[in-house]
């Protein structure tokens, strides 16, 4: 075979992104092929395993783990081992090494079953130190860069590691054909890649080998990424110029964050030459390659592909530069993971854990990347620190007595990590930003504005059904307009209620969100207020003009009724227009989008009235043109007018004549010596009311589901696709399903009579 065995990606899994030290083994890295993989399952399909016993701070240990009454014994060994290497690095490195690697295994197995407290984070930054003890040893000792795996056991480099002044093509090539395995995608024997993939291939020559020297990306990861790459641009090529359409395509959500942050784009243009679009599209593999659990923060890969990127155009790749293999892991993406993982495991005072809404999580960190002052982060931790800098040491994971005792072992060369010129992004501050609320108001509030919808439109349809004259027909005049005002103060209810929801929703967070908190009780007041307003204003409205009196033409009362309640018209209107304004900008989205584009004060006033406009995500999402969109306008259009036709027809019009009747009943005497007036009358009308009410707001669902099924197949015999492209297949099809329904009913015994039509 001429394919390298290597190793997929070993880094999604929790435990073995937080420290390399933590991936060290007693014995040697396994064949791929051995399948002795039960001791320390990492794989994807164990992380179910993993995650179910995060809590309790079990993990899944290697066999032998260490036992919860023998973790101090086993941390007293691991110290005795790591302290015998510190008294021999100065004389006999290499034999240091051993013991750093036993030690290193040892106190790695108390720390995986360690609770989140100051001792775990002790254990932490003494294998931060070892890691990079054993970096240096390796680099300046032994002469040589040191691989992933290599830098996980701790042992020396490979014999097949390749020398500096190598090609990784080449190296690959000059590896034994005993320790390859069948790949058939082997980047490293180009001539038995089909056509296509060597031209793939081809568009990246060295990029991917100066990346690696430029950011320290792991020979493996490369390797992966590598192949991936090609098989896309290879897919890629049934297309003009498929290397500008793959570029596009995964740099699209990059560009949005750029224009989010004000900030110019670093990637290639698409008038850019090839090359700048091969570097952006092997440099943003790479991170994603390499990024482990950040991958749950899209916006932060952005962030990383934006500061690196911007490096290479400062110093290019052809400039003298080379950091050492682990350097993205252990300086980009360790740092984090382990703000991340302290930020999840905090707990309370008394030792219980924090719930959900006391902890940020992976949107928390995420919504950070969203904001301009992210940019003013260094990317990865410090590298050039004083051995004397006690503070900027301890921001790399040295306490004061470890810079101390590390200084009188090793000197000046035992440090290389510094003070940066911006701060450390794993140091910037950890906010909640987002509450949920787990209740039933959560999902009432996700949904509030089909509920209000729902609610006024149930308004109109009331006031149009009790319009009805006798023989069938709605007038129009004065008092139904004045009755179907009243959808404006129904309205005006709708948007307080909403207002209260998200009070409940995000109060555990308003303290440490002043501009929010502004926000919401601006928005609040404002709205209770003009609410309060149109009822008050509405109620003298029909005082001076009761309804029984407004059965006029809809000129002679607007004139004699509507226009001398001035205050009445004031607060509509006042409410009307910007609610008019949000319509238009729901039925057509680009409106929306243009206006969160502004800048200055218009920005600044659109943002507290629609908080959701500072969000990064939701924007830019309307499809161009206004062809696509008929099709989806005609779908809700003609459900919804559906819905309301039938909810007439069906639910609201039979209970009125009902309700006028149970109104005119005497119930007063239902309880002796009381008088209830019309209350009993009014609970026999709720009861009534009630289950058609609930149905009227449910119902919508239903007619959804039917309306989605009539209409894709509708568009399914349109196009000729799916199992049943035409009628006939349909018709034929209830004939199969009514066999199919007998024959769970009759015996097998008995034999079924299919009636067939006559030609």
């Amino acid at each position: 075979p001429a394919a390298r065995s290597r190793p997929r990606d070993r880094r999604s899994s929790p435990s073995a992104v937080g420290s390399t030290m933590k991936r060290m083994s007693d014995n040697t890295r396994p064949s791929p092929s051995s399948g002795n993989m039960t001791s320390r399952d990492m794989s994807y399909t164990n992380l179910a395993a993993m995650a179910e016993q995060f809590e309790t701070y079990q993990r899944v240990l290697p066999a032998g783990g260490t036992k919860a009454e023998d973790s101090q014994a086993t941390y007293g060994q691991a110290m005795e081992l790591i302290n015998t290497g510190l008294r021999l690095d100065a004389t006999t490195p290499l034999e240091a090494i051993s013991y750093y690697q036993r030690g290193g295994i040892m106190l790695s197995r108390v720390l995986e079953s360690a609770p989140p407290d100051e001792e775990s984070d002790k254990m932490q930054r003494t294998l931060d130190m070892i890691e990079e003890r054993v970096r240096f040893i390796t680099r300046t000792v032994m002469g040589g860069s040191i691989t992933d795996s290599q830098m996980a056991s701790a042992l020396p480099p490979s014999p097949h590691e390749p020398p500096s002044d190598l090609e990784e093509d080449e190296y690959l090539g000059l590896m034994p054909s005993d320790e390859r395995a069948f790949n058939l995608f082997d980047v490293a024997d180009k001539d038995r890649l089909p056509r296509e993939l060597r031209m793939a291939l081809a568009s990246f020559g060295s990029i991917f080998t100066e990346l690696t020297r430029a950011f320290g990306f792991q020979h493996e990861s490369v390797l992966n990424q590598q192949e991936h790459l090609m098989l896309l641009l290879a897919n890629s090529a049934r297309d003009a110029d498929g290397m500008r359409v793959l570029h596009r395509k995964m740099l699209a959500n990059y560009r949005k964050w750029a224009a989010h942050m004000k900030v110019a784009a670093q990637c290639a243009g698409d008038s850019d030459i090839a090359q700048n679009k091969a570097t952006d599209l092997a440099l943003l593999m790479l991170i994603w390659g390499e990024a482990a659990n950040l991958r749950h923060l899209p916006e932060c890969l952005c962030f990383l592909f934006h500061q690196m990127r911007k490096e290479l155009w400062e110093k290019p790749l052809h400039t003298p530069r080379r950091r050492p293999q682990g350097w993205f892991l252990s300086r980009v993406v360790a740092p984090m993971y382990r703000k991340m993982r302290a930020e999840m495991k905090r707990t309370h005072p008394s030792g219980k854990s924090l719930g959900h809404t006391g902890k940020a999580n992976y949107d928390d960190f995420n919504e950070f990347f969203w904001r301009p002052e992210a940019l003013g982060y260094s990317y990865h931790a410090s590298e050039d620190a004083a051995p004397g800098d006690v503070e900027a040491r301890g921001r790399a994971g040295l306490s004061s007595s470890g810079v101390t005792a590390v200084s009188e072992v090793f000197g000046s060369a035992g440090f290389e990590l510094g003070v940066p010129h911006q701060p450390d992004v794993s140091t910037f501050p950890v906010v909640k930003r987002y509450v949920e609320r787990r209740s039933w108001l959560a999902p009432i509030r996700a949904f509030w504005r089909v509920h209000s919808f729902l609610i006024v439109a149930l308004h109109v349809l009331v006031v149009l059904a009790f319009s009805k004259t006798r023989q069938g027909g709605v007038v129009l005049d004065g008092a139904l307009l004045q009755m179907l005002l009243g959808a404006l103060l129904t309205s005006a209810a709708c948007n307080v209620i909403h207002e209260v929801l998200n009070v409940y929703t995000q109060y555990g967070m308003l303290q440490h969100h002043l501009g929010q908190l502004g926000s919401l009780s601006l928005r609040l007041v404002v709205k209770s207020a003009l609410a309060a307003a149109l009822f008050l204003e509405y109620f003298h409205l029909l005082r001076d003009a009761p309804l029984a009196s407004q059965h006029v033409p809809p000129s002679v009362w607007a004139h004699a009724v509507l226009y001398p309640h001035v205050r009445f018209c004031a607060a509509a209107a006042t409410y009307a227009i910007p609610a008019a304004v949000s319509l238009l900008a729901n039925l057509l989205p680009i409106l929306s989008t243009w206006a969160r584009g502004w800048t200055g004060p218009g920005k600044w006033v659109l943002d507290v009235l629609e908080p959701m406009n500072r969000l990064y995500v939701g924007k830019d999402i309307h499809v161009p043109g206004i062809t696509p969109k008929l099709g989806y306008d005609f779908f809700w259009l003609s459900l919804i007018l559906f819905k309301l036709g039938f909810s007439y027809c069906f639910q609201i019009e039979p209970l009125v004549q009902a309700t006028r009747d149970a109104w005119t009943l005497d119930l007063s005497g239902w309880w002796p010596d009381v008088e209830l007036g019309k209350l009993p009358n009014g609970l026999v009308i709720g009861l009534h009311w009630a289950p058609v009410v609930l149905m009227y707001m449910l119902d919508l669902q239903i007619w959804f589901m039917l309306w989605q099924a009539f209409f894709g197949t509708m568009l399914g015999w349109k196009l000729h696709i799916g199992e049943v492209p035409d009628f006939g297949t349909l018709r034929e099809r209830f004939l199969a399903a009514a066999e199919c329904f007998n024959a769970k009913l009759l015996s097998k015994d008995v034999p079924l009579i299919l009636a067939v039509d006559p030609p």
